[in-house]
């Protein structure tokens, strides 16, 4: 049942994103682009069949300033963002604890599995 609430709330957010204008930090950030909320709907869709919605990791998910959308991960050693540029492209960057970074890698939208072996790696690490 929490998987299911994580979801919904996940959801939830990525659709609120739809209601953004531009300037919605009113710092000139652009509109939420409709290529990155339906890729967003993918990756959690991924997650979720996946099992990372629940499990060592605290998921989160934000509108960026670009007109993208970015999922972060958490985990008592590392944290790991997925970005979704505008266009819908992915970007997995992985942090160290104190917060500098580790790496970065680009994901193909259609080859989503990569993306269990990054947060594993964030996961064992």
């Amino acid at each position: 049942m929490v998987c299911i609430n994580k979801h919904n709330e996940l959801l939830t957010t990525i659709n609120s994103f739809l209601n953004l204008r531009t300037n919605w930090d009113s710092y000139n950030a652009e509109v939420i682009s409709f290529d990155a909320i339906k890729t967003a709907h993918r990756v959690l869709q991924f997650l979720d069949e996946s099992g990372y919605i629940f499990n060592e990791f605290e998921t989160h998910v934000f509108p960026m300033r670009d007109g993208g959308i970015q999922f972060e991960f958490d985990n008592n050693n590392e944290s790991s963002e997925l970005e979704i540029n505008p266009l819908g492209e992915l970007k997995f960057i992985r942090y160290d604890k104190e917060g500098n970074m580790l790496n970065t890698t680009n994901l193909a939208v259609n080859k989503l599995t990569e993306l269990s072996h990054l947060l594993e790696e964030t996961d064992h690490a």
